[in-house]
């Protein structure tokens, strides 16, 4: 376990925010027009402490707004307008050991990630910089998630959002990739969108996806090639 942890503070120094993010298109937000009846919908629905305010569009976050204030003011019905506060908004190149600092400054658990043509990447959250030291936070409302499940010896069921780099280590194999997620890494290898069945070989594995959301892989079969005897 110490060893894992210095590996963990090791590799922690080199990574990026776009390493770590939650993609956009799992982020919960909420509108700066909405009333206050739906604000608590979405606090409830979700789960989550902290939501970004949106204005128009999710590309245009204009503050976060938290759970503990809105109950603390529940019986005025206020809205996410009278609520929020600014929102951090960072690079996705910045170093994680330095948004960690960032946000301890800013006194804020969340950060927005903004991409180069002025929307947003993703966000990254307090919770998700300490799990890349300490490993997987789960709380009452977390959804136990097994990003990778062994099905049989040579037979392996991996989420699409697991890690690339990873992914490469567990399964003991050289690649390299502009994607994040090992889902992005199979959209790259298969030079499409994906549908369900498609199939590929890279080194000693058979990779297949096995479900999908949307356009987006959500879960891939790995079968490994026995290794031939002489």
């Amino acid at each position: 376990q110490e060893s894992e942890l210095i590996r963990s503070v090791i590799e922690f120094n080199d990574k990026e925010a776009q390493d770590i993010l939650i993609p956009r298109v799992d982020v919960s937000a909420v509108s700066v027009d909405a009333t206050s009846d739906e604000l608590a919908q979405i606090f409830l629905e979700s789960g989550f402490s902290r939501l970004p305010v949106y204005e128009e569009s999710i590309d245009h976050v204009v503050g976060v707004v938290y759970h503990k204030d809105y109950y603390r003011r529940a019986a005025e019905k206020p809205t996410p307008a009278d609520l929020m506060k600014p929102a951090v908004y960072i690079p996705p190149t910045m170093k994680i050991r330095l948004l960690l600092k960032k946000l301890q400054q800013e006194q804020s658990h969340i950060a927005i990630v903004a991409d180069e043509y002025g929307g947003i990447q993703g966000i990254v959250t307090m919770e998700d910089i300490l799990e890349e030291l300490v490993g997987d936070i789960w709380d009452e409302h977390d959804e136990v998630v097994e990003e990778l499940k062994e099905i049989d010896e040579n037979t392996f069921h991996v989420d699409g959002m697991m890690n690339f780099e990873d992914f490469c280590e567990e399964f003991d194999i050289e690649a390299e990739s502009q994607a994040i997620s090992v889902g992005g890494w199979a959209s790259e290898q298969l030079e499409k969108i994906p549908d369900i069945g498609d199939s590929f070989e890279f080194e000693n594995l058979n990779i297949t996806v096995s479900d999908m959301d949307v356009n987006r892989v959500s879960l891939l079969e790995i079968k490994k090639k026995p290794e031939e005897t002489e």
